[in-house]
């Protein structure tokens, strides 16, 4: 802003406005008069070259006068009017005027400053060394409680070297518990068989000189009789009654237990499979032409320890015996491809891999496999379902059972008993 001075008029400076060329005395009723072309009035509006002039403001309490255009607020020790000066804040005589801070006064101030910038940075170190002094303290601490775990750790393996000397201590002791008590069980285990050897012995020659006093009786009245046929007839029942009273698997028990030891894998399948086959006299023959496949005990025992291990499972069964516990049993096993028990159509199969459906029957007499017959299942009897009792009871099969069950050293009774099983229609409860 910029103003035109013209000269001087009763103490004041003339201004003369560029709008209008009107003189105003003083720049406050200059500014005053801008304002009035700024803001509206007789005079031309907001004209362009209009020169707005900025007074200048102070707050300072020291001057007795400062100029401002309008009310800014109270300021204490000022009033705000329009005075000989122009407008703006005149002091106030009434109010009372706030004490000027004196240079000692100001020089105090700093000096508190300054002192309590040092109390402030001593307390900080203070609190520094604090620390400091604390996380040693902590350090201490932190070793001390390590050095007190070296020791633990130390006892505890001290213990525990301790502890593994007892156990071998213990361990000793033990084993010689042990072989002192197994010592003592072979002594008792040879002291009783021992004794019971000797009293099998004794038993033995007990019932023999009982039996021998009895036979010596029986012939004694015999001979006072005249009769020599009546002490065979007796000797013959003693024998017959002591055989009935011996137990007696039948040709089903005795397949049945082939069949399972022969899917195990056990250590003993060997002997297992030689103790249901009679190896001294047992005879593998096929049905068509009565041919002898396989016989004697070194070809069966060799064939029962190198025969691999596979699934064997009987489909239907057909069982056959006499009413004399004397006469052999007879047991026919329908077999499906592969899942006979070492039986095939050449005698004895080393693979499980059989070329057809198979029917095998056992003779059994004395608890042992006595022959095995091997015929081939052209009916389709084990493969075929709903196989009846009728209708396996009129097949090929069953008449060439018959006429091996009748011949000589079979069957000797009048009646014969048949029994059918078909295990692929088993009924299952619950």
């Amino acid at each position: 802003p910029r103003a035109m001075p013209t000269g001087r008029a009763g103490g004041g400076r003339l201004h003369r406005c560029t709008a209008c060329n009107h003189e105003s005395v003083g720049a406050f009723a200059h500014a005053l008069h801008v304002q009035k072309h700024y803001y509206g009035g007789n005079e031309t509006k907001n004209p362009a070259n209009t020169v707005f002039i900025a007074l200048p403001q102070t707050n300072n309490p020291t001057m007795s006068f400062q100029p401002s255009g309008h009310f800014d607020g109270a300021r204490p020790g000022f009033v705000f009017k329009m005075g000989p000066q122009g407008l703006g804040y005149y002091t106030d005589p009434l109010q009372k005027q706030p004490p000027e801070e004196s240079c000692r006064e100001r020089s105090r101030d700093r000096d508190r400053g300054r002192d309590g910038e040092r109390d402030r940075t001593r307390d900080r170190s203070r609190d520094r060394d604090r620390d400091r002094s604390r996380r040693g303290d902590d350090r201490d601490r932190h070793g001390h409680h390590d050095r007190r775990k070296d020791d633990r750790d130390r006892e505890y393996d001290r213990d525990r070297r301790r502890d593994c000397d007892r156990g071998r201590g213990y361990s000793r002791d033990r084993d010689d518990y042990r072989s002192r008590d197994r010592d003592r069980g072979r002594d008792r285990d040879r002291d009783r068989s021992q004794r019971s050897s000797g009293e099998r012995r004794d038993d033995r020659g007990r019932r023999r000189g009982d039996d021998d006093g009895d036979r010596h009786q029986k012939r004694a009245r015999l001979n006072e009789c005249g009769d020599t046929t009546a002490v065979d007839a007796a000797a013959s029942a003693t024998s017959a009654d002591s055989e009935e009273s011996m137990f007696r698997f039948t040709a089903a028990q005795v397949a049945e237990r082939f069949v399972e030891v022969f899917g195990l894998p056990s250590k003993r399948r060997k002997e297992s499979l030689l103790e249901c086959l009679d190896v001294n006299v047992i005879e593998v023959v096929a049905v068509g032409n009565e041919e002898v496949l396989a016989e004697g005990k070194e070809e069966l025992e060799l064939h029962c320890t190198s025969v691999p291990i596979w699934k064997a499972e009987a489909v239907k069964r057909l069982y056959v015996e006499g009413n004399k516990p004397a006469d052999p049993t007879y047991c026919v096993d329908f077999y499906l491809k592969g899942q006979a028990p070492g039986w095939g159509l050449e005698g004895l199969a080393s693979e499980a891999a059989e070329r057809s459906d198979i029917w095998v029957l056992y003779v059994v007499q004395d608890n042992k496999v006595k022959r095995v017959y091997v015929g081939d299942d052209t009916q389709r009897l084990g493969r075929k379902p709903g196989v009846s009792e009728e209708d396996i009871f009129g097949t090929d099969v069953f008449m060439k059972v018959l006429d091996i069950a009748i011949r000589p050293g079979g069957i000797t009774g009048t009646d014969i008993s048949k029994h059918y099983h078909d295990y692929t229609k088993i009924e299952v409860w619950g």
